[in-house]
């Protein structure tokens, strides 16, 4: 048990320190006015031994601040601010300190203050700890640590400190402690051998519960409640354990047991030859180099071990900033460079030789300006309270052009590969791990660290992700809105969320109406939803059918590397999809406006998804065009009357739940397996009704072409379209000027 007594009357460092400076500059006569401590440090040949030792804990304080010790500082600040620093920059076990965190919160609920870790009785442990073992402690020293004597038992500066802090100390120390001390007393008083098996039967908790308990009441059935647990070790010899007097006396096995203590201890210190020493309760602690001879004594054995400052944890962070040996927060290049690599920070290779940061977090891309916004990165690495946080974060205001700007080139250099399916493999970037399918169609959830490439930011790396084979919202639309061709549509919607670029296989998909006729163009058949489904997963650029003209040199202009969806909404009925042959199966040029063209090669270009409202032509010959494009009908299921926000009582993708959003990423799981094992299956339409309704759009123009059709297919066996022209054009047909 630890004996925290933080109220030390004084720093005795500091206060040597002052006579110290005193009594050098009067023993060399000096003459000078100002004599400083550094003055007194320099004249050696004036220290005494025990001057020396104080130079000793001096030297080591100073290089090694107790307010910097990682113990010390995260207490402080939890304590006194309420605030738990990073647990990423804590050096030692996190555990340890926890265990801490939660002394602090027990002794909050009860009202109490607790801090074992107080500076000044750390600082007066370490001087005591060099005296004591370099055998230059007096005896008038007791009073000046505040050593008393209780009950058998020594309370000095050493066991007013935490055990963690124990080690850290400018010499080599070593304990001498008991092993299973109070089973050792017991049973040297009763004549058994227990001690060696007794916490396998009575836990250590239990068994110092037991010895402690005691009564004022002599019927107390918690007596015989403490003696049936000590029977489970002693049997009837536990009435000599807990005997009456030690049960109805607090504090009586106590001082019972601690009495043996301090003669073992003694008599170890005895026959060991050891007489500088600093006494710890049931054990002694000595230098190093102290021979020990014997461990054993009688029944009491000695565990002897060196006691040494904590390991630092091997996966310990650190801050960018540092300490230098003047006691100044300083940083340095090298520094803000491993920092700003940890945090996830990634350097990429740009065409014009600039500086482009880039956070990285589970391979998601996230532009970074440098200029304007490392500033606030660097704070948040900020591991400080109070008037230490204003030193670091007035360092980096003061020092971006000197030192920050200089440790960016030094972060290594990446090329920006964006991930994409392989022709066998399909995955999705969730929250809780990269879902990737396979060419055996089993999802496997791999780390980040070994997926290949770098994901543009995108919603469903905000999401966690259960398989599950229920239907949900998004599966049951499609079932309504393809009728017979539900296979051809999931086998689509595969297509289109599986990234990988076939150079032989990769059309452009033209979502239409079934019935268009052309004239009444009744929307609201979810076409454009199918985009919405995809954004939940796919980086897309969305253009509008007027915004995109095929033929304009900037439509691409705004296209970058990763975009893996170019979906063109709502185009007209005079749209030149032949215009895009070169775009849907070759590499695209993208025109910045005021810079050089930038080519996306093919299998870095997205996929091209159109929506129109208007029929779309077929022809059975034109092979080139029935390559690049491919077409899917909707329904009339959902029209202006009913909605899929009706059907389901919520809207899609805005009011789920993550249940909702695992059956939706689910159900494209399986899209992409139905891909995979049949190919982008081609629905079959009629397309002649389309056909003419592409040449004859409305009532008018196909009533005035029959007129003039008929009487020369009476009249004439040829005829020629300038015959044609002439009929349509006559004087008298009100339609002559309408083309």
């Amino acid at each position: 048990m630890e004996d925290i007594n933080i109220n030390q009357r004084i720093d005795v460092i500091h206060e040597w320190s002052l006579e110290f400076t005193k009594q050098i500059k009067r023993q060399s006569n000096s003459k000078k006015v100002n004599y400083t401590f550094s003055d007194a440090l320099a004249n050696k040949t004036l220290h005494s031994k025990r001057d020396e030792c104080f130079i000793i804990a001096y030297t080591y304080l100073k290089e090694n601040l107790p307010e910097r010790n990682d113990f010390i500082k995260y207490l402080t600040a939890y304590i006194e601010d309420g605030i738990k620093l990073k647990q990423e920059y804590f050096k030692y076990d996190y555990e340890r300190l926890n265990k801490y965190y939660n002394k602090v919160d027990e002794k909050k609920k009860n009202g109490d203050s607790y801090n074992p870790f107080n500076i000044k009785s750390y600082r007066n442990y370490v001087v005591f700890m060099v005296l004591k073992l370099h055998g230059i402690y007096e005896l008038t020293d007791d009073e000046l640590f505040r050593v008393s004597k209780k009950d058998n038992r020594e309370f000095n500066p050493a066991t007013n400190i935490p055990s963690v802090l124990r080690g850290f100390l400018p010499i080599r120390i070593k304990e001498l402690d008991v092993k299973r001390e109070f089973p050792t007393i017991i049973d040297e008083e009763l004549g058994t051998n227990f001690r060696h098996e007794i916490y396998e039967i009575l836990d250590k908790v239990t068994f110092a519960k037991v010895l402690n308990a005691n009564s004022v009441d002599p019927n107390d059935y918690y007596y015989t409640q403490c003696i049936n647990e000590l029977k489970k070790v002693y049997g009837d010899k536990a009435y000599d354990v807990l005997t009456f007097d030690r049960f109805y006396e607090k504090g009586k096995v106590y001082r019972d047991f601690v009495k043996r203590e301090k003669e073992v201890v003694e008599k170890c210190a005895e026959v060991n030859d050891v007489i500088n020493y600093v006494r710890l309760h049931d054990a002694l602690i000595v230098g190093y180099s102290q021979n020990i001879k014997q461990t054993k004594f009688g029944l009491f054995e000695f565990d002897c071990k060196e006691i040494t400052a904590l390991a630092v944890n091997s996966d310990i962070k650190e801050t960018f900033y540092y300490l230098s040996d003047d006691g100044r927060i300083k940083t340095s290049p090298p520094r803000i460079r491993d920092y700003l690599v940890n945090i996830g920070m990634k350097r990429i290779t740009t065409p014009d030789d600039q500086i482009q940061l880039l956070m990285d977090t589970n391979n998601v891309v996230n532009l970074f300006n440098h200029k304007t916004d490392l500033l606030s990165i660097l704070k948040l690495g900020i591991n400080e309270i109070g008037g230490e946080y204003t030193k670091v974060e007035e360092l980096i205001s003061h020092e971006y052009k000197n030192i920050i700007a200089k440790a960016l080139p030094l972060i290594e250099s990446e090329k920006l590969i964006y991930y994409q399916d392989s022709r066998y493999t399909f995955g999705l970037p969730f929250k809780n791990g990269f879902m990737l399918m396979d060419k055996n169609e089993v999802i496997i959830k791999q780390e980040y660290n070994s997926v290949n490439g770098f994901f543009m930011k995108n919603v469903v790396q905000e999401r966690d992700f259960t398989q599950t084979d229920e239907v949900g919202d998004y599966e049951q639309l499609i079932k309504n809105v393809s009728g017979n061709n539900e296979k051809p549509f999931m086998s689509m919607i595969g297509y289109l969320s599986h990234t990988y670029k076939d150079p032989i296989l990769s059309p452009c998909i033209i979502l239409t109406d079934e019935n268009s006729d052309d004239i009444n163009r009744n929307g609201g058949r979810c076409k454009s939803i199918l985009g919405v489904a995809l954004s939940q997963f796919l980086t897309q650029k969305l253009k509008g059918g007027n915004e995109f003209k095929p033929s304009y040199n900037h439509n691409y202009a705004d296209l970058q590397k990763g975009i893996r969806l170019y979906v063109i909404d709502d185009v007209g009925a005079g749209f030149k999809y032949d215009d895009l042959y070169t775009n849907i199966l070759g590499s695209i040029d993208c025109q910045r406006k005021g810079i050089n063209a930038d080519e996306i090669k093919f299998k870095e270009t997205p996929k091209f998804l159109i929506t129109s409202n208007w029929v779309i032509p077929h022809s059975s010959v034109s092979n080139s065009t029935n390559r690049r494009f491919v077409e899917f009908k909707f329904n009339d299921h959902y029209n202006k009357d009913n909605s899929p926000a009706t059907e389901f009582g919520r809207r899609l993708f805005e009011d789920w739940d993550e249940a909702e959003f695992d059956r939706f990423y689910s159900y494209i799981f399986r899209c992409v397996k139905l891909f995979f094992d049949n190919g982008l299956i081609t629905p079959i339409y009629n397309k002649e009704v389309d056909n003419y309704l592409v040449k004859f759009r409305n009532e008018a123009f196909e009533t005035e072409f029959e007129r003039i059709l008929k009487p020369m297919l009476i009249s004439k066996t040829t005829f020629k379209v300038s015959d044609f022209l002439r009929e349509y054009k006559h004087f008298e047909n009100p339609f002559k000027n309408e083309n």
